[in-house]
């Protein structure tokens, strides 16, 4: 597997892991917007 491809499936897997996280808390709209963002920007560090 090449490096694009090992990272484009890491970055894909955090933001299934943020949505999931986001949909636990039951957030919606601007809320879920800045949670999955944030999350999004931590796991992919």
């Amino acid at each position: 597997m090449s490096l694009k491809c090992e990272k484009d499936t890491k970055l894909n897997a955090a933001k299934v892991d943020c949505d999931a996280k986001a949909a636990e808390k039951k957030l919606k709209g601007t809320a879920k917007n800045s949670f999955t963002k944030k999350c999004f920007t931590d796991e992919s560090k």
